[in-house]
């Protein structure tokens, strides 16, 4: 089995952290503990990555956001740890730092190779060897050459995966790293197996063997101890390979890991059926099955389930094989699944970066236009006054011509020349004054219409706010009097004041919509972000509209999530806002006794909250305006309760603010169902 090839930086099987004291020393030490505790490593990077921004030090943020990735490959998180190795590459690449660089390229390359994109994964892997090549030490060049090699076995091309695992090797031999010679060593020979070489197989199995047993490394020995058996079975020598492992299995049993004792049990099931002891092979696979079931790994036990259905198969039990069979494809499935969730996440997560850079590339090309408008219109001002410049010039020389004529001529000839004079003076000062009135005149009707606009835009506020809050003020009103009429009857008092309540949480939403429209309108509405927990939340809006719901002697419950929701990043009381407008809206369009529900959830989507109810249901015309401002439905409130037409477009414009998606379900005469997704912090 080819061995999975380490991070740079990580002091086990090669050197270059040693080799490399530019590296941070953090990152050095965190390099080791990420391999047994990858929340430990993750928890140091945050801190590492904050402070590093807070000192404007770019480069231990690119190792930070590395080692985030490292650690969120640990805890099988690929879409996360893309994402950290993508924003790592993008500042190494800023910085012109060789050693950042490889790392980086190393780094986002195994992400990948975890994402299944191999072809990718060598790309980078390639790029990384060029710099190691030219710049950085043997041993990280060995670790750059080993991994494409690694890549290369993954996708099936054993020539290219021999080649570069030799070079790796040839790296390491030249500076007598004897750990990294026993590691390469061994990938080679299980290449070397895979290409059915098998002398050569053993030739490096054996030197590899040599070098842990200098070490002293009872785990690893025992590995190639089991893989030169099962080479003795390969070859024919199925009572050699019988003898060899059962030492293997004593010692499998000493030991804590359950997995390599899955694997050596299953290998001496399969030796066992070789040497036909039927009963015997049956009762190793029946043990590897009972370790395999209770570890989550769908390629362990898809293995156990195929030697099973061979084992069975053998003993003549051919319903227990079938079985057997059915149980590796479900496992199959399952490995088949994961694969795809990640490649899907890996393709959202690019779908998500690209779209970004199309908005950047956007708003860069408005800015331009928008310049070289203001540019052109300051070169035709600039045009204008030195065309008045000019003609002020002319009209000096002119005056100065008939002044000169005026002292030759006769007094007529004079007369009549300055009232040329005074004829062209006014002609020219008519036609700018002219010109000078219907400017002010296009300016003075262009702020007539801003003004009748923005008039308009207030009326059109206050008359919602009048209607909207005069039903709410009458119930205030009402329960009010009754309260001082009730005194005595203190169970009757309770119910007016849950009124009461209700319908003041009613009017302060109404007057958060129309402040919140106006903050939109003029793009000064802003969030203050921190960590949410979404059950919290729930749990609030749900208690504010319980008395409503009763009121109406509807079913009003939530369902409890699956499992417990991640927190999300926003500003809490905007995600209870948006939650309180769809529910206010569940309850007021669902009929008496009809049902609201509020359910959470998440999945790799997000994390999300959906509001359910029974009420008439949307067309889909409706649906296509449903978030525009003060859109109104054809579906009227059930007890003619008043609504502004702006909840659910400030709910839109929230969600959207968030980084959130909400959507709608519906139908006409089923009820609607509005969902709020928004990513995990």
């Amino acid at each position: 089995m080819f061995l999975v090839l380490r991070l740079v930086g990580q002091p086990a099987d090669d050197a270059s952290t040693e080799d490399n004291p530019r590296l941070p020393r953090w990152f050095r030490e965190m390099a080791k503990v990420v391999l047994t505790d990858s929340k430990r490593a993750k928890e140091t990077a945050e801190a590492k990555r904050v402070a590093a921004r807070d000192a404007g030090d770019p480069v231990n943020e690119a190792y930070a956001e590395l080692m985030l990735g490292h650690a969120a490959r640990r805890q099988n998180d690929i879409p996360s740890a893309l994402g950290h190795s993508r924003d790592a590459l993008a500042s190494a690449e800023k910085q012109k730092d060789s050693l950042l660089l490889f790392n980086a390229c190393y780094g986002h390359a195994l992400n990948l190779r975890a994402a299944g994109d191999h072809a990718s994964a060598i790309d980078y892997l390639l790029r990384s060897l060029r710099m190691a090549d030219d710049k950085l030490s043997p041993n990280t060049q060995s670790t750059a050459a080993a991994a494409i090699g690694a890549s290369y076995h993954s996708l099936g091309d054993l020539k290219r995966a021999f080649e570069y695992t030799q070079r790796a090797l040839a790296y390491c031999e030249q500076r007598e790293n004897r750990p990294a010679i026993a590691m390469y060593a061994h990938n080679l020979a299980s290449i070397s197996e895979s290409m059915g070489d098998l002398a050569a197989a053993r030739k490096g199995y054996l030197r590899s063997l040599a070098i842990k047993r200098e070490q002293g490394n009872r785990t690893d020995i025992a590995d190639l101890e089991q893989q030169l058996a099962m080479l003795d079975l390969a070859e024919g020598r199925v009572e050699e390979a019988f003898a060899a492992l059962q030492p293997i299995l004593a010692q499998r049993r000493t030991l804590r890991g359950k997995v390599k004792l899955t694997g050596t049990l299953r290998c001496l099931s399969e030796v066992c059926l070789k040497l036909g002891r039927r009963e015997e092979a049956f009762g190793h696979i029946e043990e590897a099955r009972g370790y395999a079931e209770a570890i989550d790994s769908p390629e362990l036990r898809a293995g156990v389930f195929r030697q099973l259905a061979a084992v069975q198969e053998a003993r003549g039990d051919f319903p227990a094989a079938l079985a057997a069979a059915r149980l590796e494809f479900k496992q199959r499935e399952l490995i088949a699944g994961r694969a795809a969730l990640q490649r899907t996440a890996e393709l959202q997560a690019q779908y998500d970066f690209v779209r970004k850079d199309q908005e950047l590339v956007r708003l860069s090309r408005e800015n331009e236009i928008q310049a070289a408008a203001a540019q052109a219109r300051a070169a035709q001002l600039a045009q204008t006054a030195a065309d008045l410049r000019a003609k002020e010039a002319d009209l000096r020389a002119a005056n100065a011509e008939l002044s000169r004529i005026r002292v030759a001529r006769l007094a007529y000839a004079a007369t009549a020349g300055m009232v040329l004079v005074v004829l062209g003076a006014v002609v020219v000062v008519q036609r700018t004054r002219l010109r000078a009135e219907r400017k002010t005149s296009a300016d003075t009707r262009a702020a007539r219409d801003a003004a009748e606009n923005a008039a308009a835009l207030q009326s059109r506020l206050l008359v919602f706010a009048s209607h909207d809050l005069k039903a709410p003020l009458a119930t205030l009103n009402s329960a009010a009097q009754l309260m001082e009429e009730s005194s005595g009857r203190p169970e009757t008092v309770t119910a007016l004041a849950g009124s009461m309540r209700a319908e003041t949480v009613r009017m302060i939403q109404l007057v958060h919509d129309f402040i919140d429209h106006a903050a939109l309108d003029v793009g000064r509405l802003e969030l203050r972000l921190a960590k949410v927990e979404l059950g919290r939340v729930v749990s609030q809006v749900a208690s504010d509209y319980w008395t409503r719901a009763g009121q109406k002697r509807q079913i009003f419950s939530v369902e409890e999530p699956v499992s417990p929701l991640p927190p999300v990043r926003g500003e809490e009381v905007r995600i209870g806002q948006v939650l309180g407008n769809l529910v206010s809206n569940a309850i007021k369009y669902t009929p008496t006794h009809g049902r609201v529900t509020i359910a959470s959830g998440h999945d790799p989507t997000g994390v999300w909250i959906e509001v359910r109810d029974s009420g008439p249901g949307l067309s889909t015309e409706e649906q296509a305006r449903l978030f525009q401002p003060f859109m109104r439905l054809s579906a009227r409130p059930t007890l003619g309760e008043s609504s502004s037409g702006l909840g659910l477009y400030l709910a839109h414009e929230l969600v959207r603010l968030h980084g959130g998606t909400l959507t709608v379900r519906s139908a006409p005469g089923e009820g609607a169902s509005f969902r709020m997704t928004l990513p995990p912090a």
